[in-house]
């Protein structure tokens, strides 16, 4: 039988951002945010600091790093020792979804330790393809019951973790990291990947491969780059309050940070179902029957949404 984790109450606050303050200066903090207050689709906001173990790969050179401990260098397949790092799992809990565990990120390049593939791009971005920081403990907190929660493993001392953790002030912590100079953010104008002209050139060539029935839609992305001066999480902060989403997260890392801000479930694993939800191809929902079954009408009759399915559900397949 799994062991159980440890859950205690916290202090609730509609804003998760006052329990990221409390954590903004702790080891390796990280933030999986919902929006909240300003979108209403999500739920749960989870909040950790202080993992026991880092993992950070590029390729297969990943450096296993203990808490306070100098980084081991292995030759691995990054997979292989995300598995070896795992800690048993514990018992689920029924309203609380993490009850400790692995949080971070894999990135797109990190297909080529999967799969054999082209190299065309450059790389010219100093983060790794994975980092996973492994936690003992989190804050969760669940907008729709209005209750916060600090999870730990059973062999942690969850009443002293509570008590450092209130020992922060929370009710004042954002007031207090927002007033501090060092947590300033300055960002110079964005810069764009591709000219107008050049961008437009490559829209046509897209139609070209569209009508020879090579494809039938493709996604014309480019990169925007700028220079800045200052914490990253500061301009997260700023980010979730213009564009608030169910689906976002802050990571801060040695090299930079990760700054991600979706309204779109990619994935979720319950029970062995997998589910996902795009916005492709949708419209919003209507009070009024006859206006709900009008746009259901209208996206059915859309040959643009139907191309936008069709497109979503293989790639995400």
């Amino acid at each position: 039988m799994r062991p159980s984790p440890r859950v205690c109450s916290l202090p609730y606050f509609v804003d998760s951002a006052h329990w990221f303050a409390c954590l903004a200066d702790w080891e390796a903090p990280v933030w999986l945010d919902s929006g909240h207050p300003g979108s209403h689709y999500g739920r749960f906001d989870i909040l950790a600091a202080e993992p026991h173990t880092q993992l950070t790969c590029r390729g297969t050179h990943c450096d296993i790093q203990p808490r306070g401990q100098p980084p081991e260098r292995r030759e691995s397949p990054p997979l292989d020792v995300v598995r070896e790092l795992m800690p048993p799992p514990l018992s689920p809990l029924a309203e609380i979804p993490f009850a400790t565990g692995a949080i971070g990120y894999f990135g797109y390049d990190l297909a080529r330790c999967l799969e054999r593939l082209p190299e065309q791009a450059a790389a010219d971005i100093t983060l790794p393809d994975l980092w996973l920081g492994f936690y003992d403990w989190a804050i969760v907190q669940d907008h729709q019951s209005a209750k916060a929660y600090l999870v730990t493993r059973p062999e942690q001392d969850i009443e002293s973790l509570r008590a450092r953790l209130l020992a922060r002030e929370p009710e004042k912590a954002l007031e207090s990291f927002l007033e501090e100079t060092g947590n300033r953010f300055n960002i110079n104008a964005f810069k764009a990947e591709l000219s107008a002209d050049s961008y437009h050139r490559k829209l046509g060539r897209i139609l070209d491969y569209i009508h020879a029935g090579d494809c039938y839609q493709i996604n014309l992305a480019q990169r925007f780059h700028a220079d800045y001066q200052g914490n990253p999480a500061r301009a997260f902060l700023a980010l979730r309050q213009a564009l608030p989403s169910p689906f976002s997260g802050f990571i801060p890392l040695a090299d930079g940070a990760v700054i991600s801000l979706s309204p779109e479930r990619f994935i979720a694993l319950h029970d062995r179902q997998a589910e996902t939800r795009p916005i492709k191809g949708t419209a919003p929902r209507r009070s009024d029957p006859e206006a709900d079954r009008a746009e259901a009408q209208a996206l059915a009759q859309s040959a643009k949404n139907r191309a936008e399915n069709l497109m979503i559900v293989d790639l995400l397949r």
